[in-house]
C-alpha cells in the first residue's frame, strides 16, 4: 500500500510470517530511498480462525499510526485482496480518498474464498479510482464492479536498455519468466514444442527458475533440442539488459497475462517480440513491432517464429524502442499517477 502526501509518497507493506506463532504481536522496519520512505510490517501467524482477522487489525492499527504522522492526501492499494481492503480501512480512519490497482491476470479466477471474493468487491465498488495494467484485465474487473477502470500500464526504467549489438548468425531466440506455475502459465513447454522441428540454426536463451526448471531441461531432451537451449536460471533486475542484448527476438508463449513486462524490456533493447494473444499483449504488439499468435497453439507459434527469423530485416530497433519509450517509460507513468491523484483527492 502506497500513501501520498504532498511531493512525497510513504509505502507500507505487511505479510503473514508462518515459520513464527504469536499473539496480537508484530514487528515494523523502515528504509529511505530518497524522497520513499517505506515501512515492512511482519506479523506472526496467529489461531487459524483469526489468522486474516489479526492481520487486519494488526496492518490497519499500524498504518493509522504512520498515517497520523505524515497527514496524507490520498492511499493507494495494490491488489483488491489483501491490499485494497486493509487501503479502504486506511482510507477511512485518515479521512482521505483511496485508489486501488489491480495486477493479478484472470481477476475472476483469484478469490480464494467467498470472503476473499467479498473483500475484494466491496472494496473495489467504494474506491475513489480502480486502476489496472491493461485493458484485457480492465474489462475483466469491470464486469464484476460495474463501473469503469482506469488503465495505467506498467513502467520501465527506458535508459536502463541499450539497443542490441551485431549477432552471430544462427538465430538467438529469448524466453523470460517463472517456471514454477502448476499450469505452465509461461507456455515454456508450448515453445519447446514449436521448436523441436524448427528448420534453421538457433539458440533458445531461457531466463527464469522455478520447481519445474528441470521438466523443461527433460523436454529439451526429448525433443532432440538439448543443445540448442541454454538455461541461466533466475536472472537478477540489473541482469536483463544484458541477457536482451543476446537476442535476435523475444518469444511469451504465456497462457493468459494481465500484462507482460519482459515483452516491455525486449522492446526497449530492440527487439521485436512474438507473443500469444494472451490478454495484456494486444495492448502493445503491433504490426511494426511483433507477431500474435493464438493461446496454446505450438503449430502457430512454429509459423511466428519462422515468419519473423525470415524477415527480421522487416524490424527496426530504433522505431521499436521509441514505442516504448512514448508509452511505458517511468516518466510516462508518474504523470499518469499524479494526475490521477490530483483528480482523486479533488473528487473526495
Amino acid at each position: 500500500m502506497a500513501v501520498a502526501e504532498e511531493n512525497s509518497v510513504f509505502l507500507i507493506s505487511s505479510k503473514i510470517d508462518y515459520s513464527k506463532f504469536r499473539l496480537f504481536s508484530w514487528s515494523v522496519t523502515e528504509s529511505l530511498s530518497g524522497n520513499l520512505k517505506e515501512f515492512r510490517i511482519v506479523i506472526p501467524r496467529s489461531l487459524p480462525i483469526i489468522n486474516q482477522l489479526n492481520y487486519f487489525i494488526i496492518s490497519a492499527y499500524v498504518s493509522y499510526k504512520i498515517g497520523r504522522a505524515f497527514n496524507p492526501q490520498i492511499v493507494h492499494g495494490n491488489i483488491g485482496y489483501p491490499g485494497g481492503f486493509w487501503s479502504y480501512c486506511v482510507s477511512k480512519i485518515l479521512g482521505v480518498p483511496f485508489i486501488i490497482s489491480e495486477h493479478y491476470s484472470r481477476f475472476k479466477y483469484n478469490f480464494r474464498s467467498p470472503i476473499h471474493k467479498f473483500l475484494t468487491l466491496f472494496s473495489m465498488k467504494r474506491a475513489t479510482r480502480v486502476l489496472s495494467v491493461s485493458s484485457h484485465s480492465a474489462e475483466e474487473i469491470e464486469g464484476n464492479i460495474n463501473r469503469s477502470v482506469d488503465i495505467v500500464p506498467n513502467m520501465i526504467d527506458v535508459k536502463r536498455f541499450s539497443l542490441k549489438n551485431n549477432l552471430d548468425d544462427s538465430l538467438q531466440i529469448g524466453f523470460l519468466g517463472s517456471l514454477d506455475s502448476d499450469t505452465h502459465q509461461k507456455g515454456l513447454d508450448l515453445l519447446l514444442d514449436a521448436l523441436k522441428d524448427f528448420d534453421l540454426d538457433f539458440i533458445l536463451h531461457v531466463g527464469g527458475s522455478g520447481r519445474y526448471l528441470n521438466y523443461y531441461k527433460t523436454l529439451t531432451k526429448e525433443y532432440g533440442i538439448e543443445s540448442k537451449c541454454q538455461f541461466y536460471g533466475f536472472i537478477a533486475y540489473e541482469s536483463i539488459p544484458v541477457f536482451m542484448n543476446k537476442l535476435h527476438f523475444f518469444v511469451s508463449a504465456s497462457r493468459f497475462e494481465s500484462f507482460g513486462i519482459a515483452m516491455i524490456e525486449a522492446m526497449a533493447s530492440g527487439l521485436p517480440v512474438i507473443a500469444t494473444n494472451s490478454g495484456g499483449p494486444k495492448d502493445f504488439i503491433k504490426d511494426f513491432n511483433g507477431l500474435m499468435v493464438e493461446v496454446n497453439s505450438a503449430f502457430a507459434m512454429q509459423l511466428a517464429i519462422q515468419k519473423m527469423a525470415h524477415n527480421l530485416e522487416k524490424y527496426k530497433s530504433e522505431e521499436i524502442r521509441s514505442y516504448i519509450e512514448e508509452n511505458y517509460d517511468k516518466e510516462n507513468f508518474k504523470r499518469q499517477i499524479t494526475e490521477i491523484y490530483q483528480e482523486s483527492i479533488l473528487e473526495k
